[in-house]
């Protein structure tokens, strides 16, 4: 029997080190796969056939009778099976979800799926979607089995081993995904069956709204077979104040954000909701043109910065140089000081807005380096995207392109904080935001608490009343003094939560408070004068089972927004003045 159970062993260590070593052998190769897949820059069959054999034999090597025997055992037999089934996925991956990419390679490139003389080729995409559609369906399968791999409780180099193969399997299902959603929508959108027209709005951060910035340059984008082009420009104050409002606002709406959401282009990213700030605008230009456009895209001055990454410098009216580094400065400070006249600040953002889109529709923009800005401005909400044809607006909100409020899931309770500029000028080029949001348990019946602290400074010089430009600090038209940036702030619990209390500087302060699409949201005022920073807490109760682990999602600002979820957050910090640290029970 001892002969037997060392045969055994040996038997079992021989395949895990031959398997350890093909699985290891194959890791770089799958993510060098991976990377191409990505950036679609090369043929992967070769590579391919190597990932299929090492796969295979590992697969092979952890699957024998006497392995499964083994894997029976207590101790021994969870680390046997971890293994296995990773192998098994990792195989099953290069079996049968990228030979189907394999035979894309050749075809569909980054450089085929970027403009070039203007256009994108939309056969190309057209031809990769069934088999883009069977890769994104084995990746999600797979995807399924390695997240539900058991690996608690076996030892560090399985653990570890296994932990890279389910990374893996997730970043490229993914990025096959990604690709599987652009073949669905872009054939369409790009008018391959019949001409689009999209109202493209570009976000100044300047003068925060909720979505971003105002829509200060607007154009009209069309795509025919692929073919883009800008066929109209105007600005927010080409278009002026509607009245009445194209579209009535929600009580919600009126309550938040107020009534000249519904009266300006300026106002209509007011709404964190861009869908509905995109019913808005595209209501608006029609009433102001008489055309009902398609869709509408907005993207702020970082996401233009991003984007210049790709296509380098371009030179706008006035030998001004626009670059990566410079684009923030010159579009949300520059401007305003070098020159004084609205109208005229109008046709330089409408020239900076024909330049940048010449240079990415040209084919001389890096299509990695492309692609990379418009996924960073996609994640960051920077880029946002509507469709007024339902099955296409299904899938953008999918993808998170829709800008939509966040949604909470079991395991976490998503805030969201957002800011309207209420100073009437661009002093949010000098705005600085950091945002903490924890929860704490403090009641018998376990209701979980939370404090959404949102800290604002004003960065401006101790001399802008007078040292910036009237057109930047409002020049008290609007009420508010000089230098001073007053801010609503709207901030965003979970379904079901109730806002108890919200704090100015640790004083009680008064709030609006409403349901806005299910969700509980409550806003307040904050003014900081040049130098002064103010602190907003928000203190909510939340349901019955609602996640203790919390996230921040929340309005894409000039300066980066400092985050730090799930901070710490006692008794003391969610107890209203004078309860003595109880929470209390609003509802009795």
């Amino acid at each position: 029997m001892a002969v037997l159970l060392i045969a055994v062993a040996a038997w079992v260590a021989f395949r895990g080190i031959a398997a350890r070593d093909q699985l290891l052998g194959a890791l770089p190769i799958a993510e060098s796969v991976k990377a191409q897949v990505s950036a679609g820059d090369g043929d992967i069959a070769a590579e391919l056939d190597e990932l299929q054999e090492r796969t295979r034999s590992a697969r092979e090597l952890t699957s024998d009778p006497v392995w499964r025997a083994v894997e029976l055992l207590p101790w021994a037999g969870q680390n046997l099976r971890a293994f296995r089934e990773a192998a098994a996925t990792v195989d099953d991956v290069a079996a049968d979800a990228l030979p189907p990419l394999g035979e894309l390679a050749a075809s569909v490139t980054l450089s085929s799926l970027t403009p070039r003389d203007g256009a994108i080729d939309l056969q190309p995409i057209r031809d990769a979607g069934p088999a883009l559609a069977e890769a994104a369906a084995a990746l999600e399968s797979a995807n399924e089995r390695a997240k539900a791999i058991e690996t608690a409780g076996t030892i560090p180099q399985i653990r570890d081993a296994v932990g890279q193969l389910v990374g893996l399997v997730n970043e490229t299902s993914e990025i096959v995904s990604g690709l599987d959603t652009a073949a669905q929508l872009l054939p369409g959108m790009l008018g391959g069956d019949e001409p689009r027209d999209y109202l493209l709005m570009f976000m100044n951060n300047a003068e925060l709204r909720a979505g971003g910035g105002i829509p200060g340059a607007v154009s009209i984008l069309r795509a025919d077979q692929g073919s883009l082009d800008i066929v109209a420009q105007s600005s927010a104050t080409a278009l002026g104040e509607f009245t009445p409002a194209p579209l009535p606002l929600t009580d919600a709406e009126r309550i938040l954000f107020g009534e000249a959401t519904g009266l300006f282009i300026q106002n209509v990213t007011a709404t964190p909701v861009f869908s509905r700030s995109a019913e808005l605008a595209q209501a608006m230009w029609a009433e102001r043109h008489g055309e009902t456009v398609d869709g509408v895209i907005a993207m702020d001055v970082r996401a233009l910065a991003r984007i210049l990454q790709a296509t380098g410098p371009v030179e706008l009216a006035g030998g001004i140089e626009l670059t990566s580094d410079n684009a923030v400065q010159v579009l949300l400070s520059d401007v305003y000081r070098d020159i004084p006249e609205p109208g005229q600040q109008d046709l330089f953002f409408a020239d900076a807005a024909q330049r940048i889109f010449s240079a990415v529709t040209d084919g001389s923009a890096n299509p990695g380096a492309l692609v990379d800005a418009l996924v960073n401005g996609v994640g960051n909400k920077r880029i946002v995207v509507w469709s007024d044809r339902d099955h296409e607006q299904t899938v953008l909100a999918e993808i998170e392109l829709d800008g939509g409020l966040p949604e909470s899931t079991e395991t976490i309770t998503r805030f969201g904080v957002y800011l309207n500029d209420s100073t009437g000028a661009k002093m949010n080029y000098y705005l600085d935001a950091a945002i903490t949001a924890g929860a704490v348990v403090c009641r018998e019946d376990e209701r979980p608490s939370y404090r959404v602290a949102v800290r604002l400074e004003n960065a401006a010089p101790a001399d802008a009343a007078t040292s910036l430009p009237d057109y930047v600090t409002g020049g008290g038209a609007f009420g508010v003094p000089p230098g001073v940036i007053r801010t609503n702030v709207a901030v965003y619990g979970p379904a079901g939560s109730i806002a108890y209390e919200v704090r100015l500087d640790d004083t009680s302060t008064g709030f609006a408070s409403t349901e806005h699409d299910g969700l509980t949201a409550v806003a307040a005022t904050v003014d900081l004068q040049p130098g002064q920073t103010g602190v907003l807490e928000v203190l909510f109760l939340g349901a019955a089972g609602t996640a203790e682990r919390v996230d921040i999602e929340h309005t894409p600002a000039a300066a980066t927004v400092l985050l730090t979820p799930n901070g710490p957050v006692d008794c003391a910090d969610v107890a209203p003045a004078g309860t003595n640290g109880n929470v209390p029970n609003p509802q009795g």
